[in-house]
């Protein structure tokens, strides 16, 4: 590209020669102003050029980082919502043996119960996957999403996974460390085995702490898993929103 400009100069200094030559000082500051122009416009082009390569890099790296973004996060709607499938059974196990108080140990139905015990002391997670985030946030390259909306809603995630890790800590700490042993103590394991074995007193049933345990059971299981049930709450509707601006063509 310079030699093409450098080309047209020398023919311009050629076609203006008799003018030029009234002095060699004004031939010499024209052919020095020529060269000067022509280096600015090379510099100016190559910048340009290199501008137009970094443009598609980024983009292209952008791509590949936005499908995984993509990828994670619908893996992460899956987990959420088979996470709510399995504790909703057991808020409703739970509101069952609640809606059989005070039980009445003669009259309980002993495979029912079984069943209900088997859900209440199941403890799934939503193992939340952060890769692509924590990937971003290693490299400090989070200015390469291009969306504003999706790059806040990223950088925000961890504080939404924080609250909700924190309440469903705290349900199952609660389970692990009262209800299971107290139903340990009275039954042999698995409990919802252990409860047709006929060497168990099942006194226990009808005991105001065990009534206690499994009402305090069902109030922890639903304190975080509102968070998981409402489409409007701001983790399901940041998975949502993020699945939704990650998508690529």
């Amino acid at each position: 590209m310079i030699k093409f400009f450098r080309r047209i100069r020398q023919k311009i200094l050629t076609k203006n020669k008799p003018a030029l030559s009234a002095g060699k000082f004004s031939k010499y500051a024209a052919y020095a102003t020529g060269e000067i122009l022509l280096v600015v416009v090379g510099i100016l082009i190559a910048l340009q050029v290199n501008n137009s390569n970094q443009q598609r890099l980024d983009k292209k790296k952008e791509y590949l980082i936005l499908e995984e973004i993509h990828t994670e996060f619908t893996f992460n709607k899956v987990e959420m919502e088979e996470t709510q499938k399995q504790y909703s059974l057991a808020k409703d196990d739970a509101k069952k043996i609640i809606a059989l108080f005070p039980i009445n140990p003669k009259d309980i139905d002993l495979d029912r119960l079984a069943t209900c015990f088997s859900r209440i002391t199941f403890n799934p997670s939503f193992d939340v996957s952060k890769g692509s985030i924590e990937s971003l946030k290693y490299a400090s390259s989070f200015e390469i999403i291009s969306d504003a909306e999706l790059r806040t809603l990223l950088l925000r995630f961890d504080d939404l996974v924080e609250d909700y890790a924190d309440r469903e800590s705290r349900s199952k700490n609660f389970s692990i460390d009262y209800l299971d042993p107290y139903l340990r103590l009275h039954l042999p394991s698995p409990v919802d085995i252990g409860i047709k074995d006929p060497r168990i007193d099942l006194s226990f049933l009808a005991t105001i702490e065990f009534e206690n345990l499994i009402k305090e059971r069902l109030q922890k299981i639903q304190n975080f898993t509102q968070i998981l049930e409402d489409p409007e709450r701001p983790l399901v509707k940041s998975v949502n929103r993020i699945i939704e601006l990650s998508r690529v063509e």
